[in-house]
């Protein structure tokens, strides 16, 4: 698998509320959605959904769900500041692990670089010893 040499954070670039009005139960509250910076990857999305699971846990009702570049919640008017919060909250945790992981496999990743360059310098020694010693 390649890594990427920077790891990738996504923000919200905007919200906005999606017109559901002709599919309107009573039970249901608006949707709304937080327009990302972009597609997060299936790595990212995988990281997200303990983010969005812990958010969920803390706003009894709430829910998240990462479609392309949008996340998906719904949400009453009247508590949409909060719910803002929460999912802007959630990217940020997300974007923090994400990036702690491919920043950890990245330092390996030059750790393991390196120890094989010193690897392959020191075999060139022993082969002119090699050499040396049987010529």
């Amino acid at each position: 698998m390649a890594h990427r040499q920077h790891a990738e954070s996504y923000t919200i670039d905007h919200f906005e509320a999606v017109d559901d009005s002709t599919q309107i139960e009573p039970q249901h509250l608006p949707q709304a959605c937080a327009v990302l910076s972009g597609a997060p990857d299936r790595e990212w999305h995988q990281y997200f959904v303990e983010s969005a699971r812990q958010v969920e846990l803390a706003h009894p009702g709430m829910r998240l769900e990462l479609l392309a570049d949008r996340l998906r919640f719904f949400t009453r008017a009247s508590t949409a500041e909060d719910a803002c919060s929460a999912v802007v909250a959630a990217v940020r945790d997300t974007n923090r692990a994400y990036m702690a992981v491919r920043e950890a496999e990245n330092r390996r990743t030059a750790q393991r670089r390196a120890e094989v360059e010193d690897l392959g310098k020191r075999l060139k020694v022993i082969s002119k010893n090699l050499d040396k010693a049987a010529g």
